[in-house]
């Protein structure tokens, strides 16, 4: 077995060592809960999670045209706006209410740098022992100084590049690659010792499926720990409607968040040159991890960039995750509200009426149509 998800992850045994003495309430939590992972899913009760996925900010300075927010067909097209976010005293309440679950959160949006509060908001998460780590597109880190981001306490840190150049400017639909370029450059420069891990993320899009090779050259070129491609979260409309529909069957709602996911983009992705791409990456050899998420083999890849898509694994991640939105609410996912850690404390809600039904009835269903594709439903798959 594997000490920890992270390890699978690019972890250097340094770095995990580094883990364990600054944050052992994470690694001993997380080794019970593996211990006890096949009788698991037994209870739709839990005992603690994993990871949150905090979601500060829906606010972002880029413009992807994939994303589910801001992109060709997110939700703000429809109407939508940002949740009102909690504010630095609730946000450090909310981050008190999981302390006792140990759990690494992962500070994700929109945008967290947006926020300039964010870095006091990672100190107090080192100072009550809680694992960092942030998804961003990396343009706003040296705004905030790059000394004072390393030193703030984060174990990983996580950048989204897209491209070299050009191809990733047109994936996020602002110029941006030369400032995230030089940020990723100071931090990997100024780092100190074994942590922050320093992690480069692609997602796989119709501009940069037969250019992943350069990113792969450019982050071995920097001296990131990690490289990783991941394929994108799309659905067609009829897996929208057919989601929708089964949803509200059994819960009286459906995912007004899936809409956002809604793309054809697929439609122009060459799948022979990504996997011949994905073939080259995986071969080389390099001092950092290269991964591919979730790693499908080659029929896989095809299947999974068609409209048939529709795997038989069965969803795992409510018995280990949950997101918390910018106003508090928490949500096992898609957007599925069952408590709001403004009012309640952690296990209240984990094992509240509506989380436990909803687990029994993912249980017995295995996944739900919208889900095929989402990460979360890779990174704990029931086998």
């Amino acid at each position: 077995m594997k000490l920890l998800h992270l390890a699978q992850r690019g972890v250097s045994t340094g770095q995990l060592l580094t883990l364990a003495i600054k944050y052992p309430g994470y690694v001993a939590n997380f080794l019970r809960r593996r211990l006890r992972l096949g009788s698991a899913y037994r209870s739709s009760k839990v005992t603690s999670v994993d990871t949150v996925l905090f979601e500060l900010t829906y606010r972002c300075n880029l413009k992807c045209p994939s994303c589910w927010f801001y992109g060709t067909n997110g939700l703000v097209r429809n109407g939508t706006t940002p949740l009102e976010e909690l504010n630095t005293a609730e946000v450090k309440q909310v981050l008190l209410k999981l302390k006792d679950a140990y759990p690494l959160v992962n500070f994700t949006g929109g945008e967290p740098f947006l926020r300039k509060d964010f870095l006091e908001i990672v100190r107090y998460c080192r100072k009550i022992g809680l694992p960092v780590s942030v998804n961003t597109n990396g343009v706003l880190i040296n705004d905030f100084g790059i000394e004072d981001v390393l030193d703030a306490g984060f174990v990983s840190i996580n950048i989204s590049l897209d491209g070299v150049g050009d191809v990733h400017d047109k994936s996020r639909g602002v110029k941006c690659f030369d400032k995230v370029a030089e940020n990723i450059i100071l931090l990997t420069k100024s780092r100190k010792g074994k942590l922050p891990i320093l992690k480069i993320g692609l997602t796989v899009n119709n501009f940069n499926f037969s250019h992943i090779p350069e990113v792969c050259d450019f982050a071995n070129q920097v001296g990131v720990d990690v490289f990783q491609v991941q394929h994108q979260w799309f659905l067609g409309d009829k897996d929208v409607q057919e989601h929708n529909s089964r949803f509200s069957t059994i819960f009286g709602q459906d995912c007004p968040l899936l809409s956002g996911y809604v793309s054809d983009a697929h439609g122009h992705i060459d799948t022979e040159e990504l996997i011949r791409q994905i073939d080259i990456i995986k071969a080389g050899t390099t001092p950092m991890r290269v991964e591919v998420f979730p790693d499908l083999g080659a029929d896989e890849i095809r299947r999974y960039y068609s409209d048939e898509y529709y795997p038989k694994i069965r969803c795992g991640n409510p018995w280990h995750s949950i997101t918390i939105m910018p106003d508090g609410n928490v949500a096992p996912c898609l957007g599925f509200v069952v408590g709001n850690l403004k009012d309640h404390d952690l296990m209240t809600i984990l094992n509240g009426n509506k989380f436990v039904d909803f687990r029994e009835r993912l249980l017995k269903a295995g996944h739900w149509r919208g889900c095929i594709r989402c990460c979360g439903y890779y990174s704990y798959p029931i086998i």
